[in-house]
């Protein structure tokens, strides 16, 4: 019969759900649920009817309905057959949900009014909801799985009749997906279209594919046409041949269906956010749309306003409406829908219909790749949609999509090519031909080249982009006019000609084009750098960004907007780095502000490649401004003076100001006249590194038209600003001084720059001998003649004096003079880059004049102070103390000076010319402090400091405080807190540096130089003076230094900056910072001073204690394979930690605190990590060559420490057996290295020998000594000096000791102290580890020899005693302590021992393969092998979280205690890393864990899901309870092993048997591996009974695996979940009944606190009369689940039954359980999922057989035993395999 018309059509549903589903990979969410509407009575008599109705047995087909008889119950019901295969049927049982499999002879032909009712089962889809990406996420399958057992009503929105599917429209589960935001809300119509098109449904397609419906269902043909009239002229008008981004929002069919432009997506929020705002707002005031066919607004389901049409009217107040900006259709109630306001009614419509143009194509590709892409835009994608033509009558138009993949690629066969040209009003485009569209673009490569710049050139310039302060574009401005010209044609041609002639139909990397920047939709020249898909990366040939933009938005470059180069040049900033290694926003930001798209005045240094090297200087804010000085001002670079890469050759002064260009400085004149000379010399860094710029305060250049950057000039006449030095305090420079009025006022020159200055002055004398450059009134800078020497200087202008006179300083010498105006020329710009030569000082505060007037010096000290300079020759040495600021704003140094002879300082007083200052006077009011005082501290090269680290950057940089200042900073701490104490303290102001400030980690103040942040008027960036660190704080955190306390602004800062000497240029990896930072930050350290650099950083030797802190950073770097490389490389290769872990540990407060024990920290270097083979040993030989032999030899601490996880078992061999109290481990994973380092150690036995010392050793001494047996070297310890020259040596790596003679001993190279003792010297853990060997007899020694010798054992180390290790040994799966014990306290074992060979004290052999069996592994490479992870007992980390921290998690887990777990969602995807490389590891084959405790973190096999977890070990239960009733009546002897905590380790021996042969002996079938006497724990004093207080679970019998045991079946779910009893437990149940039965009625009740799972109870049914032990399963506020545990099976108890509820009696819980949970070992159900019903049956029937056997495959206790069941020696595995209901 026909299926298709039993399907029921009814609208509403009202259904339960029963079950959920969702393919990994599918959006659609499919139920299933029974229906709530059919009368449960109708069903009942259909049931009966169909039992009795004859059957007719035909042939019936898929899909089908039938008639099929279960075998289990031999009932027929309704059913639809899924599959046929052969003679057997899958079929759906339509009225209950399930598949059965049967046979033909099970399956009849359906009567047709026995399928009049519908199907109580309902199959369907969750409608108008898909996911928010292309899959539901693991929280929205979650949600689906819940709503199993909701009731819920909807509405069917379509019936899929081949599938019996419905759609159903639920509105409650809709709102809670989107409130959730679990998934995306779609309309009705374009879900039952993705239904319909998804491969899975694909029989409507045809159907589809004709299926056209009207969106407007208006009865009155009138509005009909009214309303289409108003669409019609809100339809926006879109270009025919466009190709444009577009998102469908609405679909009826193929056919028919509605898009939005991406573009107009924005202005359509815009408008949906404006209508929000007023219907929300305004609801009472907006009337009710009642009017049938009306424009109105209306309320969609998500809560938003939106303009749609009434379309129709429904029952119940609802109202169908059409919403035209999207093309859908929702019913919604009529409450939600209101007249459209006339404001929104002119907006044009954003969506417009289309009809797929291919659709009807007859070329079955071209129309099956439209609709694959219709379908991806209907689930959401953004698609390209060409528009072909519109249909005027259809009010259509006709697309052909596209694909963002395949739109490189496309080619329409129907595609015409439209006349896209249109005449402009541009002369420049008229000319231009329709084949100019599609040129070759390779005439354009010549054409467009690079414009160049000449190296030490200027150039007015603008910075165009910028990616950071190292790589940025300029453009100069001598193409200004025509590049604007060009874009202006460029725009309006490409704008005008829109169509698609244009967009570059091959495009190649390399190709020059047009391109569409994607933020101003404006087009650029460009060139393509790469091709991505339907994407392509251009560079845009006259900015130097990038940009990756659709293909259609990449055209042909014509060969007229080619005339001009490529204008973008790649500039860096010349000595400029950053201070983080990398550049971060901030400091790229804080370049934007200054240069971008602004003029500058630009100087080529060099070039390299295609990039240069730049100086910059900023022309248009109100001060001439250099780029470099602000940016290392503000703290966001640092300024080296290291040498460009590339410079260039020497080149002539007259060729480089031969200014030809329009970019470059207008001079009007040539420097013709200017003779060649030298270039200028460059320094390295070494000479000036910390060196850096300020500002010169002068007027800045104007310009003629600010309106427009592009287009400004600059005047030729105006002047230009000087650079000024900047130095930081602590600074050493080599000076001259230049000009000298008094201590008070003179200034020096560098040294260093003079010969620069002399070249400058020769190009200057030259230039204005012929030149005479009128000067302009209102100019700062000019040059001026000197009225001495009448030569021509560079100068600044101080005041005008009058018309002729000004009075001006010489910016290279310091002095002053008044000159006429005919004495001054306008100075050239290519004289400025030169910074101002002389620096402006005075002599440091801390000496004062004799006269009472501070800073006010008499003539007799101006006099002795010109002596000093006169007698200095010039060579004077400059220390810089200090910077003050002299008013109004002039920056001056405090600085010592230092002659070959004397200082200044000692000078003058010996002159008696000048005093020590007492700090106790303050500055004028004519000055101020700009930075606190730098002092030496009279540090000298050589000597030793105790100093503590308060901050570290790294090795390479960090800051310390001396001991010796200790006074100065609780000075310091205490004028602090004096502050803090002050009432009515001046505010802070912004102009002050100094200040004191709040730390955030602390909440305590320090001393800080504060410098605001230049895009914040509240943030400042301070700089601890006493720590090193820094801190971006708030103004409210700051308070100035008043001078009401001297100390604070005069005492030195206390953080001296320092590095490790010989580290300085070394790449140091970021762990060794860390550990370099934790171990010694705030601890007291020894430093020796071994070097001072210019910048007053100190080179140091750190010590603390023994250690030598270099050395040990040294070894750490050769452990991690590092290299030494010149500073070169390393400027950007360091590793810097973060700033903000910088400032949590910086040092803050009271050191003391700060003074962290390291003692227990691990080094960094493990042998492991060594690898002993040639090229090491020469790495580590070199390294030691580096450095001074010490004259102290090292000792066995002196080596790193073997790496041995406590607690963990690593498999080793035992040698050197003196006694059980002594002997040597030699771990099998260190058979390589022991063999290579002999080899090593005896390949260079020449070199070692050749190096003897003559100094004696002396015991503790590690050196390396002849083993004279093999006539080789070892390394080895003096244990004891003996008379003669002989020493008592041992041989540290094996064990045994030899006397040698000294003559056989030599020094140890420090490059063998990286390898660990690999002899680990050792006691058997519960001997004494100090024991004399005498105490031990042979016997005892000869039995522990013979247990351990020439095996492998696996040793678990657990703690080192001074220099032995205490150690447990398993062998052959036995304790040997307890052995030991055993064997010595019953002589019956004695007896059994084996004669052994007598056990020779020595070393052993490397080549003897038969001793200690080294060499017979080949499996391990030559490297060190670590320990496979499984072995290692380490603690698993916990998540790092801070206070405050907000993170989504998942709840999983709460306790009744209220405690509950949580898994973080951002852990997601390493818990499923985590999860696979569980499930791989427990693959592997692996011992069970030995010695499980408390606190053990191990993997653990979870009883409910099977599954493998990390787990840890809260509490241990035995089962030893099971069988003390065996023992308990004889007379025993008790072992004592070993105290553990509160109980003693102990062995039983009954009648002098031990227990476990004793039960052997007497026929009960315990698996000894199960019940090792080292795992019984007997408690002597504990013999109570079991106090219902306890919480105690039923013991579980020993069953053995592999036996074989007969039983029954006690309850049965299916092959995963069945329970048995065994005949082996006949007498244990008949002890329970008869407990059971004679226990009295006055048992206690199982307190309150007692109710919960686990449990173990008693519990009697109130109609019987007999008691059952139960545990109870699960716990809740209505009901219990408890297990009889007898029996196998479940029950459910209301809550209020716990009344019936016992404490067990102390012999009834220590009988074991009768019944055992159980599953079929070795199989699967046949779909991998879950058992059919079949399968069930099936089972149930075959256990019910007599004589079954069940043989036991993997026993595990508390959890379900896998099992096989066997019946006449068949395998119901096996069986169930066969009939196809089990797979294995």
């Amino acid at each position: 019969m026909d299926s298709t018309s039993q399907l029921s059509t009814f609208l509403d549903m009202d259904l339960t759900i029963s079950h959920t589903e969702i393919c990994p990979k599918d959006i659609l969410v499919k139920f299933q649920g029974r229906s709530n509407i059919e009368c449960e009575f109708d069903y009942h008599i259909l049931q009966r009817e169909i039992q009795h109705i004859p059957k007719v047995k035909k042939n019936v087909d898929i899909d089908e309905f039938c008639l099929v008889e279960e075998r289990v119950s031999g009932e027929w019901q309704r059913g639809r057959v899924l599959e046929k295969k052969n003679e057997l049927y899958t079929v759906l049982l339509i009225d209950r949900g399930e598949e059965l499999r049967v046979s033909s002879m099970q399956v009849a032909s359906a009567c047709g009014k026995l399928f009049e009712l519908p199907p109580r089962v309902v199959f369907g889809i969750f409608a108008n909801i898909l996911p928010i990406g292309e899959k539901w996420s693991p929280k929205a399958l979650n949600y689906f799985q819940s709503l199993v057992g909701l009731q819920v009503k909807g509405c069917i929105l379509q019936a899929i009749l081949p599938l019996h599917m419905i759609i159903l429209e639920v509105p409650k589960i809709i709102s809670q997906v989107l409130e959730l935001k679990l998934g995306r809300l779609i309309d009705g119509d374009s879900f039952c279209l993705i239904v319909e098109m998804l491969k899975e449904f694909p029989h409507q397609i045809p159907d589809l594919l004709q299926h056209q419906t009207p969106e407007l269902s208006l009865n009155n043909n009138d509005t009909l046409l009214d309303i289409q009239h108003v669409l019609d002229s809100l339809q926006p008008s879109l270009p025919i041949g466009n190709i444009e981004s577009v998102k469908v929002s609405s679909a009826l069919s193929p056919s028919k269906f509605y898009c939005q432009l991406i573009k107009w997506i924005p202005e359509l929020e815009d408008l949906t956010v404006c209508m929000n705002l007023h219907y929300d707002i305004n609801q009472e005031s907006s009337p009710t749309c009642d009017n049938f066919g009306l424009l109105c607004v209306a309320k969609r389901r998500n809560g938003q306003w939106h303009r749609g049409i009434l379309q129709q009217l429904l029952p119940n107040n609802q109202v169908k409406i059409w919403f035209m900006d999207y093309g859908s259709s929702e019913v919604i109630p009529s409450i939600h829908v209101k007249k459209l306001k006339q404001d929104f009614i002119s907006v044009p419509l954003f969506s417009f219909p289309c009809s797929l143009t291919y659709l009807h194509s007859q070329d079955k590709t071209v129309r099956k790749f439209q609709l694959s892409v219709f379908k991806q835009a209907l689930l959401g994608q953004i698609v390209y949609a060409q528009i072909d033509w519109l249909n005027k009558d259809e009010h259509l138009y006709y697309v052909t999509l596209q694909t963002q993949e395949s739109t490189m690629n496309s080619k329409f066969s129907d595609l015409k090519i439209s006349n896209m040209l249109r005449e402009t009003s541009t002369s420049a485009v008229k000319s231009v031909a329709v084949d100019s569209f599609i040129g070759n673009t390779e005439q354009l490569i010549n054409s467009l080249n690079n414009k160049e710049m000449e190296i030490e050139a200027a150039y007015i310039a603008f910075v165009v982009y910028v990616l950071n302060p190292s790589n940025f574009w300029v453009r100069t401005n001598e193409h200004q006019n025509e590049f604007q010209d060009v874009m202006e044609n460029i725009n309006r041609f490409y704008d005008l000609c829109e169509n698609d002639e244009l967009i570059l139909r091959n495009p190649e990397p390399g190709s020059f084009c047009c391109a569409r920047y994607s933020k101003d939709r404006r087009f650029y020249r460009a060139v393509i750098n790469e091709i991505n898909g339907y994407k392509i990366n251009v560079y845009f040939l006259d900015y130097g960004n990038t940009d990756s933009i659709p293909f259609f938005d990449v055209r042909t470059l014509l060969p007229e907007f080619c005339e001009l180069p490529a204008l973008a040049m790649c500039c860096s900033l010349v000595h400029i780095f950053p201070v983080e290694d990398i550049w971060v926003k901030a400091a790229t930001d804080y370049f934007k502000k200054i240069v971008l798209n602004k003029a500058v005045l630009l100087q080529v240094i060099a070039k390299r490649d295609d990039k240069y090297t730049v100086n910059i200087q900023s022309i248009e804010a109100s001060e001439n401004i250099d780029v470099v000085s602000l940016m290392v001002q503000a703290g966001y670079a640092e300024y080296w003076e290291v040498e460009p890469e590339c410079y260039p050759k020497s080149v002539s002064p007259c060729l480089v100001l031969n200014l030809k260009s329009k970019n470059k400085v207008n001079i009007k004149k040539t420097l013709s006249a200017l003779p060649e000379g030298p270039k200028p010399k460059k320094y390295h860094s070494k000479e000036l590194k910390e060196s850096n710029y300020t500002l010169v305060k002068s007027p800045a250049i104007h310009f003629s038209n600010l309106k427009n950057p592009l287009t400004l000039s600059v005047e030729p006449e105006l002047p230009w600003p000087y650079k000024e030095y900047m130095f930081k305090p602590g600074t050493v420079l080599e000076v001259k001084c230049s000009y000298c009025y008094g201590p008070g006022d003179f200034s020096c020159q560098l040294r260093c720059k003079l010969e620069d200055l002399k070249l400058l002055m020769e190009q200057i004398q030259n230039y204005y001998s012929i030149h005479s450059d009128p000067y302009q009134i209102g100019q700062i800078a000019c040059v001026a003649k000197y009225s001495k020497d009448r030569k021509w200087y560079r100068a600044a202008i101080l005041t005008q004096v009058s018309n002729k006179e000004f009075d001006v300083v010489f910016v290279d010498y310091g002095y002053q003079e008044r000159v006429l105006i005919k004495d001054l020329c306008a100075i050239n710009p290519y004289f400025l880059f030169l910074e101002g030569q002389a620096f402006r000082c005075r002599l440091n505060h801390l000496i004062e004049p004799t006269s009472c007037k501070l800073l006010s010096w008499t003539k007799e000290a101006c006099r002795d102070f010109g002596n000093f300079i006169s007698l200095s020759r010039g060579l004077l040495t400059c220390v810089i103390c200090a910077l003050v600021i002299i008013h109004p704003n002039h920056l001056c140094n405090l600085v010592d000076l230092q002659s070959p002879f004397t200082s200044a300082k000692e000078f003058l007083i010996n002159h008696g010319s000048a005093q020590y200052s007492t700090l106790s006077k303050p500055f004028p009011s004519s000055v101020s402090l700009y930075s606190y005082y730098y002092s030496s501290f009279n540090i000298k090269i050589g000597s030793e400091e105790e100093i503590y680290i308060s901050h570290i950057y790294s090795p390479k940089k960090f800051y310390c405080q001396f001991s010796r200042n200790n006074k100065d900073l609780k000075m310091i701490e205490t004028k602090i807190t004096e502050i803090n104490n002050l009432r009515n303290y001046p505010e802070y102001s912004s102009k002050k540096r100094l200040c004191i400030c709040k730390y955030v980690e602390d909440g305590l103040s320090y001393r800080a130089l504060a410098m605001p942040k230049s895009d914040s008027l509240s943030d400042f960036l301070v700089y601890f003076v006493d720590f090193g660190n820094k801190q971006l704080v708030e103004e409210s955190m700051l308070r100035v230094i008043s001078d009401q306390f001297p100390e604070l602004l005069f005492i030195p800062m206390q953080a001296v900056k320092c590095f490790l000497s010989d580290l300085r240029d070394v790449d140091i990896p970021v762990e060794i910072n860390r550990w370099f930072e934790d171990s010694f930050l705030g601890r007291p350290l020894r430093a020796v001073i071994l070097s001072k650099e210019s910048d007053g950083q100190l080179g140091l030797e750190l010590y603390d204690g023994y250690q030598h802190i270099n050395q040990k950073i040294k070894m750490l770097l050769h452990a991690y394979g590092k290299k030494h490389c010149d500073p070169a490389h390393c400027v950007e290769k360091g590793f810097k930690i973060n700033e903000n872990k910088r400032l949590a540990v910086s040092l803050k407060g009271k050191r003391e605190n700060c003074h962290h024990d390291m003692t227990n920290k691990t080094s960094l270097v493990t042998y492991s990590e060594s690898k002993i083979h040639q090229s090491f040993i020469r790495e580590l030989h070199q390294v030691a060559s580096q450095n001074p032999n010490n004259l102290t030899r090292p000792q066995i601490k002196d080596l790193p420490e073997p790496k041995i996880y406590l607690n963990a078992k690593v498999k080793g061999y035992v040698s050197n057996i003196s006694n059980p109290a002594s002997f040597h481990i030699h771990l099998e994973e260190n058979e390589n290295v022991i063999i290579r380092l002999a080899d090593a150690l005896n390949e260079r036995r020449a070199d070692i020998v050749s190096e003897r010392k003559s100094i004696k050793p002396i015991v503790g001494d590690l050196v390396i000594a002849e083993y004279s047996t093999e006539n080789a070297i070892y390394r080895a310890v003096i244990k004891n000096i003996l008379p003669g020259n002989f020493f008592e040596v041992e041989f540290i790596d094996y064990g045994n000791t030899e006397i040698v003679n000294i003559s056989k001993i030599y020094e140890l190279k420090r490059e063998f102290l990286t390898v660990p003792q690999l002899g680990l010297h050792s006691f058997l853990s519960g001997v004494k580890w100090n024991e004399p060997g005498e105490i031990w007899d042979s016997k005892t020694i000869d039995y522990f020899a013979s247990r351990v010798s020439n095996k492998i054992v696996s040793c678990e180390f657990l703690k080192k005693h001074e220099q032995k290790w205490e150690v447990n040994i398993i062998c052959d799966e036995k304790c040997v302590t307890n052995e030991l014990l055993k064997w010595t306290a019953c002589p019956k074992l004695q007896k059994t021992v084996l004669q052994r060979p007598q056990v020779v004290s020595q070393k052993v052999n490397l080549d003897d393969e038969s001793e200690m069996k080294k060499v017979r592994s080949n499996e391990y490479e030559s490297s060190v092998i670590l320990q496979p992870f499984y072995r290692q007992l380490v603690n698993i980390p916990l998540e790092q979280l801070k206070p405050g921290q907000l993170e989504k998690a998942e709840i999983l887990y709460v306790s009744k205690s209220g405690v509950f777990y949580v898994k973080l969602s951002k852990n997601k995807k390493k818990l499923s890393d985590l999860t696979v490389l569980i499930t791989e590891e427990v693959k592997q084959p692996f011992s069970p864990m030995e010695n499980i405790e408390k606190g053990l973190e191990c993997l653990a096999k979870s009883k409910n899901t099977l599954k493998w977890y990390r787990s840890k070990v809260e509490k241990k239960n035995m089962p030893f309870e099971s069988i003390v009733h065996l023992f308990a009546h004889l007379e025993i002897d008790i072992l004592f092993l070993k105290y553990l905590d509160s109980a003693w380790e102990v062995e039983i021996l009954v009648d002098g048997l031990l227990l476990l042969e004793y039960l052997n002996l007497n026929t009960v079938h315990v698996e000894e591996n199960k019940l090792r006497s080292s795992e019984i724990i007997f408690s002597v004093a504990s013999k109570t009974p079991v106090s219902p207080s306890t919480v105690r679970s039923f013991t579980w019998a020993q069953l053995q695996n592999g036996r074989q045991y007969s039983g029954i079946a006690t309850a049965v779910s299916d092959p995963s979940d069945f329970c048995i009893q065994l005949d082996d437990f006949f007498d244990t149940m008949k002890s329970v009944f008869i407990l059971l039965s004679d226990l009295p009625e006055t048992l206690q009740t199982v307190s309150q606190e007692h109710i919960i799972p686990g449990s173990s109870c008693l519990f009697k049914y109130e109609l019987e009369d007999q008691w059952n032990r139960i545990e109870i399963s699960e716990v809740s506020d209505q009901s219990l689940l408890i297990v009889l545990i007898d029996y196998g099976f479940s029950i459910y108890i209301p809550y209020s039954d716990i009344r019936n509820l016992r404490v067990v009696p102390e012999d009834l819980l220590n009988l074991p359980r009768l019944s055992y949970p159980c599953a079929l070992y070795g199989i699967l159900p046949a779909n991998r999922k879950h058992w059919n019903e079949e399968a069930k049956s099936f089972f149930l029937d075959f256990l019910s057989k007599p004589g079954l056997v069940f043989q036991f495959r993997e026993y595990s206790f508390e959890t379900k035993l896998k099992v096989d069941v066997i019946y006449e020696k068949n395998s119901l595995a096996d069986i169930l395999v066969a009939y196809g209901l089990a797979m294995y």
